[in-house]
């Protein structure tokens, strides 16, 4: 004998309710929101079913605590086909309005018949398992939520009609879920997505002009294969964007990824920011479809060199250094960064954006009193907590550009004999750093000139000849006008050792000023007007004596400059 319920059949009644178990899914579960945790947790279900609508009314929601039956929030219990319900407890609609907005008016709401889900509400610190069963406790899905998550980050379903395995499940990409609607980990029919982290140039650190490659991957994350997806590489420099490259991947099945390298011919120098794009035809997604990275290229030329350098202060007094923009263009000092001899003490040049226009001066010092005090308001400075404590004895000053470049160092020691209070200025700015001869100690009384024209300022060189001086005369009295003499000369030799000496008229000789050094074809040295004594010559005019000798070619040869030495009348 067949029985029956309600005039229906038992058999049929038990099929309906395992037809109506296998098409309903948990689908989101907000366990830690970030709002009030009484009012704001919820949990959301959908109805996988194409045809058939499912009646929720006493269906069975529990946690790891206790169980919960579903009814009615004012708009029945029966979830059409293809629909998602968003099940709120009766306390959000009087206390909360966080989800308004957020949840779509084709969602169904629902409610329970307790004040919190389980016993106590969904717990954020341990986990629990929910569980969804018809009115017979026939199980319909079933997911243990892990923790913890962040305020307000859902755990979502991600393929809705595959089962609750952990691979289907993971955190929301939005903050307070997607509540009554498709959830943002879920696969969209058409969506072509660069992978987070995937931007990188090769070389990393490249110099202005060079050629780089530009690498990234992209992933169909779509349930359709792709065709023709166009990868493009562009300089977005506010809003103002250059293109770099493109490169079309012709085929990407769903799930697979594909790596692109495209070429950029020259690299600029200074900051920028690197991004790439995606284009696909009918992408429903375009949130995935960017990449960007900021970097900073290396200066070809970069023209800022260490102009002044206070090595030995007064006491009370900070140590400090100049630096000097003695190019046309403007410098981005974007990653620059100095050190010491021990280069393993970097220290960071400036804040990103930072620039340095052409003869600007830029005053670097662990003190913000001592620079606002003693530096012009027309430098720039920059208060570096982290200094580097500079030997008076033997020490490095090296500065590198934001591609990791030693763009300039200046090395000394203790026969450069650093004097306190005085810093150690440099001659002139077209001589290369490490010429001793193109350093002296300031002769102003503050004992500085940190953030103008040094009291040695000297650029009027001679033009390029055999053997030449400037200027002629020279009035080495410490007025920073003409004080010191720049001696320079061309030889027709690569490499040679030098003999530079000075004499005077009855040809005693006042200064051995470059003692069989190596020496290039061309180089400039500055004479102060002393003796080898280090006092003061007298007025009057001195005969330079230049040895030079190729160990090589077995050259030899000897140039004579006559420079007058002349004083405040």
């Amino acid at each position: 004998m067949q029985h029956s319920f309600n005039g229906l059949p038992l058999v049929i009644l038990v099929w309906m309710t395992q037809s109506a178990s296998a098409q309903m899914v948990l689908s989101e579960i907000m366990f830690n929101p970030a709002g009030n945790e009484r009012h704001d947790e919820f949990i959301e279900l959908c109805n996988l079913s194409p045809t058939d609508s499912i009646d929720l009314h006493d269906w069975i929601l529990c946690d790891g605590d206790g169980c919960n039956r579903i009814r009615a929030n004012g708009m029945g219990t029966r979830l059409a086909p293809r629909q998602y319900a968003i099940l709120l407890v009766p306390g959000y609609t009087a206390n909360s309005t966080l989800y308004e907005g957020r949840i779509p008016a084709t969602a169904l709401r629902l409610t329970i018949d307790a004040t919190q889900f389980g016993l106590n509400g969904l717990h954020n610190s341990r986990s629990e398992t929910v569980s969804l069963m018809t009115p017979d406790s026939v199980l319909a899905g079933q997911w243990a939520y892990t923790v913890p998550n962040a305020e307000g980050i859902s755990e979502e379903k991600i393929s809705l009609a595959a089962g609750d395995d952990p691979g289907n499940w993971t955190h929301s990409k939005e903050v307070h879920g997607t509540p009554g609607a498709s959830n943002s980990v879920s696969p969209l029919p058409v969506d072509a997505a660069l992978i987070p982290g995937s931007l990188r140039i090769d070389p990393p650190c490249p110099q202005e002009n060079q050629s780089a490659q530009i690498l990234c991957q992209i992933e169909n994350v779509g349930l359709a294969d792709l065709l023709d997806v166009r990868v493009t590489a562009f300089l977005d420099a506010e809003n103002d964007s250059t293109w770099i490259a493109a490169q079309t991947i012709d085929f990407l099945a769903s799930g697979a990824t594909a790596s692109v390298r495209l070429q950029w011919p020259r690299v600029p120098a200074g900051a920028c920011t690197l991004c790439t794009g995606i284009e696909a035809a009918g992408d429903a997604c375009t949130d995935n479809n960017r990449l960007c990275i900021s970097l900073v290229g290396g200066y070809e030329k970069a023209d800022v060199i260490v102009n002044e350098i206070m090595i030995l202060p007064g006491a009370g007094d900070p140590e400090w250094a100049e630096l000097y923009n003695r190019g046309e263009r403007t410098i981005d000092l974007t990653a620059w960064y100095f050190c010491d001899a021990e280069s393993s003490h970097t220290t960071a040049l400036m804040p990103a954006g930072s620039l340095l226009p052409p003869g600007g001066y830029l005053v670097v010092c662990p003190d913000s009193a001592w620079l606002k005090a003693h530096v012009m308001a027309t430098a720039i400075t920059a208060q570096i907590g982290k200094w580097p404590s500079l030997s008076s004895t033997q020490d490095a000053f090296r500065l590198f550009d934001g591609s990791r470049r030693c763009v300039e160092a200046v090395t000394w020691n203790e026969k450069w004999q650093i004097e306190r209070g005085k810093s150690l200025e440099r001659i002139s700015p077209r001589v290369p750093t490490q010429e001793r001869s193109n350093w002296g100690a300031c002769t102003e009384a503050s004992g500085h000139t940190a953030g103008r024209k040094n009291s040695l300022f000297l650029d009027g060189l001679p033009l390029q000849a055999a053997f030449d001086a400037a200027p002629n005369p020279f009035s080495p009295d410490g007025d920073g006008r003409e004080d010191h003499l720049a001696i320079q000369y061309h030889l027709p030799l690569k490499t040679a050792r030098i003999n530079l000496r000075i004499f005077d008229t009855l040809g005693r000789q006042v200064r051995f000023l470059c003692n069989h050094e190596a020496s290039g074809s061309q180089r400039t040295l500055f004479w102060d007007g002393c003796d080898d004594t280090g006092r003061r010559c007298r007025i009057g005019p001195y005969i330079l004596f230049l040895e030079a000798f190729d160990a090589e070619s077995g050259r030899s040869l000897q140039l004579k400059k006559v420079c007058i030495l002349a004083g405040k009348l």
